[in-house]
């Protein structure tokens, strides 16, 4: 539908020409097994490359490397250097970083990818990280996922005139937990961007009050919704300060490693022991446990943290209780993985968390949690996994239930760490693409070159290009209806049916050949907006009561506020990072107060299990199209909202070559002050 604006080099004029040039290449190799496969996969990447397909290159070296080719030779490692340096060529730092992380797989100790890795992160954002406390397991994994990518720094000291200097170094400065350095970095003047990471402890210190949020740029928090609430009860403003975004704690699924166990009597608790983690509970839950079955055993791993009243307490308890020899105090532990091998429960009674990495570790590991039912903590866990007194913990124990897969599939779809960091890499990209389109820091007003920006054609050169790739494509199009765009359509449909009206204004951004303009009609008066020609002629020929307009979606004129319903089926994903928020600034911008955004756009990890599936069974990427950004669930939630749209609702829908939830369905809406007698959110509504 509507292209990118960034270079590319396709010439769509010769795209069929190209594909079947290719072909040979690429089927050799797909088919290759065993010795000569590397050569067989350099040949056909060559290939691609030199017909100008070097996205569908990448794909192919991708797909060479998790065939486990041992790259002898060091085929593969050259190739893939060569495609991270056409995508730094192209101004593509983060591609190209990313391909550099995968050859450095291939080669660990090859200088050449060091040296160009360097050169990558020089042109990107510096990025400081600031955390004054000794407690920075939590951040470990996300320092070294972000140096990887970035230039980084790291300060514990909250001397002012340190952060001062730290500040002026960076571009981004990453504050972990809001504490005194952060008091004092939002009492000098800002001179970057600020990110400040809030666990749960923070929102009930004194802290949160004395910071100056207006000079916060995005607080991220990985609490619960309890948690926030007394954040804004002490800070009532900070909604109109800063921007809040959730992003839950993630666990590194390859270290701890799956176990299909048998239930069994050994119950761990993990963590430092003190007050808060209720400690003395988890003795009065094994004592009503053991009136059942005395062979259940309690297992501490984690320091004391007082001065010594909690241990006095426990150890007289255990003596009241008769619990001798049925709990044991391991003490710190340096391999919570090898700790958690042979257990069966991990107990967590605590008063009050954020979200408790413990927990997911060990459902990690295939382990049961049984957890009180602290604040928030039905946010996140199943109620069959919750209690609330003794008894209750003893019968969660006893329940014939015990599900290591289910515990294991709970924290891959929800809490990995990969889904953890690559959220806040899209937060970190997002700041170097505001950075990068400036040229200068967006917050104090100093212009301060950052990047040196790739030479490429001009604008309306890319267009041009783009246009005729679009044309080509509706021209060739088949003219019925696909499975996939009836069911976009249906969908689409049934989210502004509920409303009961005639006489809304909709945009279609991005309307490609009009498939979708007959539908709408019924509900009122429509415009579509494509770059192709083309396939405007052709909605105009399928729907003569509707409007088209041929012409560049991200700077057509139309008239601000003026529309009750904006959608955009397909479209999303054809932009870059920083032409993705444009569009849907466009899209806020175009909307009423109180009008809605219909928008479907692919599944990232779904499509990209898709994508796989096509390249090894036909040697061809899914789709063709300049640009393919697939965003995941949380990612499009994020762009959504960085553009001032409340998200009311957000599915997954179709399936293909067994993958399911092939997209994403969502509805935003552009919040108004005042409420209308005749409303004009959407509500989706399942088929």
């Amino acid at each position: 539908m509507i292209p990118p604006h960034m270079p590319h080099d396709r010439d769509t004029s010769r795209v069929s020409s190209a594909h079947r040039s290719a072909r040979p290449a690429v089927e050799a190799w797909t088919a290759a097994a065993g010795p000569g496969a590397d050569v067989a996969a350099e040949t056909a990447i060559k290939t691609l490359y030199g017909s100008g397909r070097w996205h569908e290159a990448v794909a192919h070296w991708r797909l060479a490397c998790r065939r486990n080719f041992r790259d002898a030779s060091g085929r593969l490692l050259d190739a893939g250097l060569s495609l991270a340096q056409r995508y730094l060529n192209e101004g593509l730092l983060a591609s190209s970083v990313e391909l550099l992380i995968e050859c450095a797989r291939l080669a660990p100790q090859e200088p050449r990818v060091h040296s160009l890795a360097r050169r990558v992160r020089a042109r990107r954002p510096k990025v400081a990280f600031f955390c004054e406390s000794e407690d920075v397991k939590f951040l470990g994994d996300i320092y070294r996922f972000v140096s990887q990518r970035y230039e980084t720094r790291y300060l514990a000291s909250s001397a002012q005139e340190q952060i001062a200097k730290l500040m002026q170094w960076c571009d981004i400065a990453w504050f972990e937990w809001c504490t005194g350095q952060l008091v004092v970095a939002t009492q000098l003047d800002k001179v970057c961007h600020v990110v400040c990471r809030l666990h749960r402890y923070e929102a009930y210190r004194r802290w949160p009050t004395e910071v100056d949020w207006t000079k916060v740029d995005t607080l991220i928090t990985v609490g619960n919704n309890y948690v926030d609430r007394r954040l804004r009860r002490h800070c009532p403003q900070i909604d109109d300060q800063t921007e809040m975004v959730a992003n839950p704690n993630g666990v590194a699924l390859e270290r701890f490693a799956f176990k299909e166990r048998d239930k069994g009597k050994n119950i761990a608790c993990l963590g430092h022991i003190n007050f808060n983690k209720n400690p003395a509970l988890l003795l009065q839950c094994l004592h009503e446990l053991r009136k059942r079955d005395p062979e259940y055993q309690l297992f501490f791993a984690g320091a004391f943290e007082d001065d010594g009243v909690l241990e006095h307490y426990l150890c007289s308890m255990i003596s009241e209780l008769d619990l001798e020899g049925a709990v044991h105090f391991d003490g710190y532990q340096h391999d919570v993985p090898g700790w958690l091998e042979d257990k069966h429960f991990l107990a967590s009674a605590s008063v009050v968390e954020g979200h408790p990495v413990n927990v997911i570790e060990a459902m990690a590991r295939g382990i049961k949690p049984v957890i009180h039912s602290w604040p928030g903590a039905r946010e996140f866990y199943p109620e069959d996994l919750i209690f609330r007194t003794p008894a209750e913990f003893a019968l969660r124990i006893h329940d014939e239930s015990y599900e290591p897969k289910r515990y294991r599939e709970l924290v891959a779809k929800h809490y990995s760490l990969e889904k953890q960091v690559r959220h806040i890499d899209h937060i970190l990209r997002q700041f170097e693409h505001s950075i990068r389109r400036c040229g200068k820091r967006a917050c104090d007003g100093r212009e301060r070159p950052f990047v040196e920006q790739p030479v490429v054609a001009s604008e309306g050169a890319l267009r041009h290009r783009d246009r005729r790739y679009y044309d080509a494509r509706w021209d060739a199009a088949p003219r019925a209806e696909t499975r996939f765009e009836r069911e976009r359509r249906r969908r689409v449909v049934d989210a502004i049916a509920p409303l009961g009206r005639q006489d809304l204004a909709i945009v279609d951004l991005g309307c490609g050949r009009g498939i979708l303009a007959p539908h709408l009609l019924p509900f009122g008066s429509v415009v579509g907006v494509d770059l192709s020609a083309s396939g405007t002629r052709q909605a105009y020929t399928l729907c003569p009561a509707g409007t088209f307009i041929a012409d560049d979606v991200l700077h057509v004129d139309l008239p601000a506020a003026s529309y009750d319903v904006a959608v955009s089926v397909e479209v999303l994903e054809h932009f870059e990072n920083e032409g993705q928020q444009a569009y849907l600034r466009l899209a806020h911008r175009l909307l009423k107060p109180g009008g809605s955004l219909v928008l479907t756009t692919p599944n990232r990890p779904q499509v990209i299990q898709l994508n796989e599936l096509y390249i090894s069974g036909t040697g061809r990427p899914w789709s063709d199209q300049p640009i393919e950004n697939w965003l995941d669930e949380q990612g499009l939630r994020w762009a959504l909202e960085s553009a001032g749209f409340e998200v009311t609702q957000q599915e997954t829908l179709l399936s293909r070559m067994f993958v399911d939830g092939l997209h994403l369905f969502v509805v935003g809406t552009k919040p108004s002050e005042v409420a209308d007698g005749r409303a004009n959110g959407c509500t989706a509504r399942k088929p």
